[in-house]
């Protein structure tokens, strides 16, 4: 990957920490060409981990279990993050920063 307005390519290196938490997840799962290279991309939420562990887990012949879910006793309905607590702005700030995201990964 290139910075931005320059030729000068960055290091793996200094990339992920260029971008830190807020890289594309793409660029871990596409080439340069935008080719996907990557088979199974595993959500983390509860519901969608829970559901498609297993079928990872089976297609490769493991017999692998996810440990019982441990709860964060500080997180609660009150203090969620949500689309809902995100104006419009953010929204499509959200939207354009990760366009590559939400077409590929959705």
């Amino acid at each position: 990957r290139q910075t931005s307005g320059s030729s000068e390519k960055m290091s793996a290196k200094d990339y992920l920490e260029y971008n830190g938490h807020f890289t594309p997840q793409t660029h871990f799962v596409t080439t340069h060409g935008g080719i996907r290279y990557i088979d199974y991309v595993l959500r983390l939420d509860d519901i969608s981990l829970r559901r498609d562990f297993p079928s990872l887990m089976k297609a490769y012949g493991l017999e692998i279990q996810l440990l019982q879910q441990k709860t964060n006793t500080l997180r609660n309905n009150k203090t969620a993050l949500t689309a809902d607590n995100m104006d419009s702005e953010l929204k499509a700030l959200i939207l354009q920063k990760y366009r590559g995201d939400f077409d590929l990964l959705l």
